[in-house]
């Protein structure tokens, strides 16, 4: 399961032949509150459209070809849903999730975790650590803004219409999101920020303790006086 921005938010693992009501059946209890749930046909089934109905999920799923009836879904909303795609071809840069080198499935799903962690929350990662308002700046390129030189373009093609989506974020100082992430768009984002949340998040963040590596570094206090710095 992948949010609107394509990022990982759950995970189930199956096996090669079992049909995807099995992996919906699992993640749908902990689907988080949302308006739509897109899928692809293989989700098709009328207990799993009741089952989202019943926790005010409305499903955008294209029926299967053998109904009698046909169901009426967003095509255009449908559109979106290449971002679990997307989300699927990131993941499979990391040889270890393509290939599936790990037998236990326990130790498979840490390493797609581990792996959504590193590509699609490193701003929230970040942040704690170093107890400041973050903000990412991100390139947000298409492919059509290339110039039809350049080297590997006909590769990035492939990719579909992004060459860069973005992703330009705000983060606060214990992780949370205040703008963005701004994908697959541009514009600009913005937030109000409370500068005495960056002081006392300091207070609650002992560096010294949390890093502590005697052998490589120790902590010496600069006692000499210094002037305050004047924020204008």
């Amino acid at each position: 399961v992948c949010d609107s921005q394509g990022r990982l938010l759950d995970l189930f693992v199956t096996a090669g032949q079992a049909s995807d009501y099995i992996g919906a059946r699992a993640l749908l209890s902990g689907l988080p509150k949302v308006e739509w749930l897109l899928g692809d046909r293989g989700y098709d089934d009328d207990w799993f459209r009741e089952a989202l109905e019943d926790t005010g999920v409305g499903a955008c799923i294209p029926g299967r070809k053998q109904r009698k009836a046909p169901v009426k879904y967003d095509k255009r909303r449908y559109k979106r849903r290449n971002r679990i795609e997307i989300m699927f071809e990131r993941l499979e840069d990391w040889r270890r999730v393509a290939t599936r080198y790990d037998r236990c499935p326990k130790v498979f799903l840490s390493a797609i975790a581990l792996a959504g962690i590193v590509i699609y929350w490193p701003w929230n990662s970040m942040s704690p650590d170093s107890s400041c308002v973050l903000v990412g700046v991100c390139s947000f390129v298409r492919i059509d803004d290339l110039p039809e030189d350049l080297p590997g373009r006909d590769k990035m093609a492939e990719w579909g219409e992004w060459a860069s989506s973005g992703n330009a974020s705000i983060i606060a100082p214990g992780g949370r999101v205040l703008a963005g992430p701004a994908q697959m768009t541009q514009g600009l984002i913005e937030a109000e920020v409370d500068r005495s949340a960056v002081a006392e998040r300091r207070r609650l963040f002992d560096v010294a303790g949390h890093y502590a590596r005697p052998e490589v570094f120790t902590l010496h206090v600069d006692r000499t006086h210094k002037e305050p710095v004047q924020l204008h």
